[in-house]
């Protein structure tokens, strides 16, 4: 599989530019987060570690060598990534050279590269992490930006992708408030499965996640249970190369 990373780069660049510039999000990024997950999670962290706890207990993936968050933006992953698996080489990239400054140094023992789209400085990896992004990547580049994913990756390594799911109306409305998620189409997880077949992955998993909110946190625990019921606020799929 080929990718013309320079082309990649350079119209990618261009479209999201149209969109939206996340350098004027990396100060106020946390702040605009908390206000609009509010009603789901009290705790500005969340997020990030509840996705990556799902790594570990619900896909079982354990200690991977080298690992990489394309689209990391300022690095709320990367934190939670390293404290679950510190023995791992970890690096993050991100189009937008202020997030990836500030993730290098708030971020201890991960490197913070900015995205280039070149296949030969950053491959051999076992575990990609893709939090977010695909709902960024207008249509026409998703093809290219997950033959790049795959070219990066390990065979046997695995690439564990995270999304909003369109299915649910309180995703739906906080997309829709959020400054930095104007103008993007959000990708359903059956849309998204077939995507990743075309590209040559093998689906391994899959599944719904976020049901509870804050308030019932309790309950928590029990979200492994409902996966397959279409209607969590985000959903995985985890495929292997």
């Amino acid at each position: 599989m080929h990718v013309n990373h320079p082309i990649l780069l350079k119209r990618l660049l261009e479209k999201v530019s149209k969109n939206i510039n996340f350098d004027n999000f990396v100060g106020t990024y946390e702040a605009l987060l908390q206000a609009d997950t509010k009603f789901f999670s009290g705790e500005s962290d969340y997020f990030a570690s509840y996705k990556v706890a799902i790594l570990k207990n619900e896909l079982k993936i354990v200690n991977p060598k080298k690992i990489l968050e394309p689209g990391c933006g300022v690095g709320r992953n990367l934190a939670f990534l390293k404290r679950s698996y510190p023995d791992a080489s970890i690096i993050g990239t991100d189009i937008s050279k202020k997030s990836i400054n500030y993730a290098a140094e708030n971020i201890e023992g991960v490197k913070c590269l900015v995205e280039d789209f070149c296949t030969h400085k950053i491959n051999g990896f076992d575990l990609i992490f893709v939090a977010g992004v695909y709902h960024h990547i207008e249509l026409e580049f998703r093809m290219e930006f997950t033959k790049l994913c795959y070219e990066r990756l390990n065979n046997g390594g695995s690439m564990v992708i995270f999304e909003h799911n369109p299915l649910n109306f309180i995703t739906r409305f906080i997309v829709s408030r959020c400054p930095y998620d104007v103008g993007v189409r959000l990708v359903g997880l059956a849309q998204l499965v077939k995507h990743l077949e075309s590209a040559g992955f093998t689906i391994k998993r899959k599944g719904y996640c976020l049901f509870i909110p804050q308030f019932a946190k309790s309950f928590r625990g029990c979200e492994r249970y409902l996966k397959w019921i279409p209607l969590g606020g985000q959903y995985y799929v985890e495929v292997i190369k």
